[in-house]
């Protein structure tokens, strides 16, 4: 069965004060729930709570500084006979703690939910043994921000909920829709035209001269701006705000948005244009969350720019 699986990297700090964070009531209560309490010892049940929601976890394994496992002995369902484990290494300056929560039953949709969560709160530990200071969940409306609180499925479902609640619009009659709909034409029409204009004007905006030679690092290793073009007459260059050295959960989220649903290029290449993103930062590590995403564009960056998205 699939596995949920984290990886965060906590610099300057041992890995003897990390397992203390994840051993102790004190040190998991600064980085998951505040509402932490039990035995953190081997056989012990530690009980993390989140308003009106929370999990148990029976201690199983604990090898000092570098291993922690829990079973969830309590909790939602889909958790009942789980395993959480971390794992933690020492990497020159940096301690590494290799997350798990396995075992699931079945790959339910709840666990991308889950896996989504862990990462905050991973994130949060890290926060922790870097500043002095977690973003442990304190009050009940944090946790249902977060999404750590299930609302009951009655709560989610239209038919349970009134008109004034999901703020559904009036019901009139067929002349009365058709009057207000004919004037948000005339508003919808004018904004269209705006529209319009400014794109013209910026269509006629003067042009700055680029360098053809600027360097720059793609698949190809070092290449020029004109290479980019691969012989083309036209290039369109995506920007991605790209932000060097952070997890793939951590970059821009707009960008991965746009650029994952670029897939089919020849209809572009048949009218004589190519298409790349662009990025600040180490070429190695923006390629390897390109083919993360299943992007098929090639992708550069400025040789010799800093390592973070202006």
């Amino acid at each position: 069965m699939p596995d949920i699986l984290h990886k965060v990297g906590i610099k300057s700090s041992s890995p003897d004060n990390v397992y203390k964070a994840l051993t102790t009531v004190e040190g998991l209560s600064g980085w998951w729930t505040s509402d932490t309490r039990g035995d953190s010892k081997v056989g012990g049940v530690l009980q993390f709570r989140f308003g009106d929601g929370g999990f148990d976890m029976k201690v199983v394994e604990l090898q000092p500084g570098s291993r922690v496992l829990w079973q969830v002995v309590d909790g939602p369902e889909e958790w009942l006979g789980t395993k959480v484990t971390f794992d933690i290494k020492q990497n020159g300056d940096w301690t590494i703690v290799l997350f798990k929560h396995q075992d699931w039953k079945e790959p339910v949709e709840f666990m991308h939910h889950c896996s989504t969560k862990w990462a905050v709160f991973l994130l949060s530990l890290k926060s922790l043994m870097e500043t002095g200071k977690g973003r442990a969940l304190a009050e009940r409306d944090q946790a249902r921000r977060l999404g750590v609180i299930r609302t009951p499925p009655k709560e989610r479902t239209m038919t349970s909920m009134t008109r004034d609640e999901i703020r559904a619009p009036k019901v009139v009659d067929r002349s009365t829709f058709q009057t207000d709909l004919d004037a948000l034409r005339v508003r919808e029409k004018a904004h269209m035209r705006a529209g319009d204009a400014i794109a013209a004007a910026r269509r006629r905006l003067p042009m700055v001269e680029v360098n053809a030679a600027t360097p720059l690092v793609g698949d190809r290793g070092a290449v020029t701006l004109l290479d980019v073009f691969e012989g083309r007459r036209q290039l369109i260059a995506y920007y991605f705000m790209w932000d060097a050295g952070s997890p793939a959960p951590g970059q821009c989220e707009g960008c991965s948005f746009y650029t994952s649903q670029v897939r089919e290029l020849s209809f572009i290449h048949s009218r004589d244009v190519t298409y790349a993103t662009f990025c600040q930062g180490p070429h190695p590590e923006s390629a390897r969350y390109r083919d993360f995403m299943g992007g098929r564009c090639p992708g550069t960056r400025r040789r010799g720019s800093r390592s973070r998205p202006c």
